[in-house]
């Protein structure tokens, strides 16, 4: 359905956020 779609388009940028802000938090260590 296109709610779960849009779950799951939220979700995976949810993720790649998430990704960024450990890489910035490696670099910064």
């Amino acid at each position: 359905s296109a709610e779960s779609l849009r779950f799951h388009e939220m979700f995976s940028d949810l993720n790649h956020a998430r990704q960024q802000q450990q890489q910035q938090q490696q670099q910064q260590q």
